[in-house]
């Protein structure tokens, strides 16, 4: 990013609320894309049956785009939406009525430990591209092995589960799951 900062992106943007607006107005234009649809996240089978109540962490939510997607597609989804204190009290105001019952918003910095514990679900919707990898440079996404990588280097309980990538989309769900037991691999005699 220009101006001579060496902050995170989201850090930076908030105190330049015009590069704010205008990359906000960017991922809603691409969100008209077709690969870049909603649907091939609501549609994957990370919801559960629809039989219990399943809590969704929409971790650097934004303005809730991909949480409204799945409450409009999964009726016992409750969505608990996370982002920066000012992004939070702004898409709280604004947030369509039929949401309201099912949406929580907490202020939160990514960073930092989560305070939403035992959700089913901790959805990064593309929060982890910009934010992770060093260096990166000339959106280079990555590969299984990468994300292995970086899973076992956080914590060894993070296990990669699957990558999900529909034929149309050009993003991909990357399953990723968390035991509480580490299994040594070695056994004495």
């Amino acid at each position: 990013m220009h101006n001579s900062t060496k902050l995170p992106l989201s850090h930076a943007l908030a105190s330049m609320p015009d590069k704010a607006n205008s990359l906000a107005e960017a991922m809603r234009w691409q969100l008209t894309l077709p690969a870049f649809s909603h649907h091939y996240l609501t549609e994957a089978s990370l919801w559960g049956s629809g039989e219990e109540q399943l809590t969704v962490v929409d971790v650097g939510g934004g303005v809730g785009h991909a949480s409204q997607a799945l409450l409009d597609h999964n009726p016992h989804v409750k969505c608990v939406i996370q982002d920066y204190p000012d992004v939070v009290s702004q898409v709280q105001q604004s947030l369509p009525e039929q949401y309201k019952s099912r949406t929580t918003f907490q202020a939160h910095d990514f960073f930092q430990e989560q305070p939403a514990k035992d959700a089913a679900v901790y959805l990064l919707r593309m929060a982890l591209i910009p934010a992770l990898k060093l260096g990166a440079k000339n959106v280079r996404e990555r590969t299984a092995q990468g994300w292995s990588a970086l899973l076992k280097g956080v914590d060894e309980r993070f296990q990669l589960t699957a990558i999900h990538q529909p034929a149309q989309s050009t993003l991909a769900v990357v399953e990723v799951t968390w035991s509480a037991r580490i299994y040594c691999c070695a056994q004495p005699p």
